[in-house]
């Protein structure tokens, strides 16, 4: 099963603060849906523990992601 969460924000803040926030597991945790931990399993490489409901059907999951977006420098 693929989870596939998407949507666009405006954030008020320089960018380097913002790009600090989006490499921080403890950021991503909160700003995730449903997203109950997040470890470093490997550099860029994390294990995920989420519980997710959808309507009265719910669970927990677990995985791995490795976000593109670390490996990349900020773009202005």
């Amino acid at each position: 099963m693929k989870l596939d969460i998407g949507g666009v924000e405006t954030i008020q803040v320089p960018v380097e603060a913002l790009w600090k926030a989006l490499n921080d597991p403890v950021v991503l945790t909160r700003c995730i849906p449903g997203c109950k931990t997040m470890t470093e399993i490997a550099p860029d490489a994390y294990k995920v523990e989420m519980q997710l409901r959808v309507a009265a059907v719910g669970g927990s999951f677990e995985g791995e992601i490795s976000p593109a977006f670390f490996s990349q420098a900020p773009c202005r």
